[in-house]
Formats: C-alpha cells, structure tokens, sequence
C-alpha cells in the first residue's frame, strides 16, 4: 500500500465518520449565538453610552464644586475642569457619529487621566499602563484613518473574526482538536486498527505520517471553516469592517507596535497550526502507552493544563516562560505579545513559537515511531 490509497484510506475513513459533520454543526450553531451576545452588547454599548458620558460630566461638576474653597487643590480643579469640557465635547461628538473628533478627544482625556493617576489625584482599577495601551491605539487609528472599534462591540465581519479567533484558538480550540486526534489516533490504537494497519506491507513512519497530515489538514479546514463563518455572519449583519485596523503589539514595558488584522490573523493561524502538530504527536505518544482513548484524551488535557495554567503560577520559571511550547497554543495571545505583557518576559515572538514546536514535534515522533517499532502495539 503506498502513500496515496494509504492517504485515500484515511480520508474515506473520515468521510463516513459522523463526528466530521457533527463539529461544523456545533461551531456554526456556537458562532450564530455568540454574535447574538456581541450584537447585543453593542447595542446595549450605544444605548449606554450616551448616558455614561453624562454621568461622567456630572461627577466632575460634583468634584470641582467640593474643590471650590480649598486653595492648594486648584491645580487639580483645574485638570478637572478641562476633563470635563473635553468629555462635553466627546459627547457632542457621539451624538453628531463624529469619530475622528470622538477619537482625538479620548486620546486627550486619556492623557490627562494618566497625568492625573501619575500625580496620584486619581486612581481607577486599570493599571495605567492599559490607559497608556488604549492611547498608543487610537493614535495609530486615527493615522490610519478607520473608526474606531470599542472591545466588546466588534460586530463587523473582520472585527468579529478577530474576536472568535482570540476566544477560540486558545485552551478551548486545543482541547476540540486533541478529541480529534484521539479519534485519529487513540481510538484506533485502542480498538486493534492500528495494530491491523502496522502488520500490513506498510512502513510505519508512512503510516503515522499520514494519520499526522490527515490531522493538520482537517484541523486547518476547522480553523478556515470557524473563520470564514465568522467573517460571513458579521458581513451579513454589519458589513466587512476594515482589513486595516490596527492590532497592538506590546514590544516592552510602555512601547508597541502595530499589524494590520490581517496579517495578526495569518499569523495566528499559522502559528496555532504549528501547535497542533506538536498537540497530535503528544497525543499519539500518549496513545501509544497508553491504548486507551478516553484515558489519552485526559492526560493530554492534563499536560496541556500543566504546561500552561501550573507554569504560569511557578515564579522561578518565568523568566523560561518563552521556552515552553505549551504557552504557545494561545497563538493570538501571543501574536499581540499579551501573554507576554502578563508574564512580563517579552521573549515570546511568532518563529520562535514555530521553532519550539517543531522540535518538540520531532522529538516527540522520533520517540513514538521507536516505542511502535519495539513492541508493535502488543
């Protein structure tokens, strides 16, 4: 059997499997519902608007009344009192659909809050270095000359693609996929196919290669399928967005640059991509000692836990946090470095995520591929 009726094979034996038609079902059922909460906040974003900006001009008007008859306090007045003519005007914006002007006025109410925080006459549950984050972004916006999409409001075709792609191609989307593989690989190995398969005139690393491209393939057509059917629901409802919107990239303490969201997309994928190939060797190794699908499904979970959540909690093992594969499955995190902002280790880069997971990749199989020869799955 050579490489191409073994490839045929597979690919027949995944066409006749129901799971293959019950995932997309769920992602487009998942996707439908999880657009009707973002739209949802959307509106919900509009209709509040308004109203918080009011509440805001009148707490300042409170403020600068309380500061009336105390002498050292007008310099601080003072601040107040511009920040509430600036949040007038950015009301009034709002009202008018004026986003360039609304734009420029939160970059100047930002910069005063981070004066104000600095100075230490405010403080608000954000870390000023996120104020400092949203004011480096508006600035890029508006240079480019896009409007402005608020967090939670991303309801335009690209923008809600960005959106699923940060929630989904992290933990969550790997623990899907190590199902897939273990129906690949574990189950197969569990139920004596795999053993069938290994006694026939087939060589081994064609075999395990072949399962190994079945599963990048049909994990690529998920992730495209999830993607595309994200952008359609938001173009449908709301319009494509633009393809230029910055994405920030934290590159140190204060300082970042930008991609475009396609270029953060494509990186994403690629890299998340790179990982499951390293999470479908884990996992037929594991299978192969193991020979149990449901047990293999768990201690994969297991080591991805480990890897990740436990490593994250270990101090000393920080600094190494960019050595391990594990914190790269959270591709998009990393892409925008946010994983590295939180760790504070901004090591993290995209081919050095490629790199660490090829060579696990490899080290991984080469051990698999020598267990298999040795005890051929007796």
């Amino acid at each position: 059997m050579n490489k191409t009726p073994l490839l045929s094979f597979e690919l027949t034996k995944l066409y006749k499997n129901k799971f293959t038609y019950i995932i997309p079902s769920i992602i487009l059922i998942a996707l439908i519902i999880l657009y009707y909460f973002t739209y949802s906040n959307f509106n919900l974003y509009k209709d509040q608007t308004a109203a918080s900006l009011s509440m805001q001009i009148e707490s300042f008007e409170t403020s600068i009344k309380e500061l009336e008859n105390i002498p050292e306090a007008q310099q601080l007045k003072e601040k107040l009192s511009v920040q509430k003519e600036l949040t007038q005007q950015k009301l009034k914006a709002f009202d008018n659909s004026n986003w360039e002007k609304y734009t420029e006025l939160q970059i100047k109410i930002d910069k005063n809050l981070i004066s104000l925080i600095e100075s230490g006459n405010a403080h608000i549950p954000l870390p000023v270095s996120e104020v400092k984050k949203q004011v480096a972004l508006n600035e890029e916006v508006l240079e480019r000359e896009v409007l402005l999409v608020e967090p939670g409001a991303e309801v335009e075709g690209i923008h809600f693609t960005i959106l699923i792609l940060k929630m989904f191609f992290n933990f969550i989307g790997t623990f899907m996929f190590i199902l897939i593989v273990c129906k690949l690989f574990a189950q197969e190995i569990e139920i004596g196919t795999f053993k069938f398969l290994t006694n026939q005139p087939i060589h081994i690393k064609k075999l395990i290669y072949s399962k190994y491209l079945i599963c990048i393939s049909v994990s690529f057509l998920l992730t495209l399928l999830v993607l595309v059917l994200a952008f359609l629901i938001g173009f449908i409802s709301n319009g494509t967005g633009d393809f230029n919107y910055p994405v920030l990239i934290t590159t140190g303490l204060d300082t970042y640059q930008f991609i475009s969201n396609i270029e953060f997309i494509i990186k994403s994928i690629v890299l998340y991509l790179f990982g499951i190939m390293f999470i479908s060797s884990l996992v037929y190794l594991i299978s192969v000692l193991i020979k149990n699908a449901l047990i293999s499904f768990i201690l994969a979970s297991i080591c991805i836990l480990s890897g990740t959540i436990l490593f994250q909690n270990i101090e000393p093992l920080l600094r190494f946090a960019h050595l391990n594969p594990f914190l790269y499955l959270n591709s998009a995190s990393v892409i925008s470095m946010d994983i590295a902002d939180k760790l504070n280790n901004y090591n993290f880069s995209f081919y050095k995520g490629i790199i660490l997971f090829s060579i696990a990749s490899i080290i991984i199989n080469i051990t698999s591929i020598k267990i298999v020869k040795r005890f051929n799955l007796n």
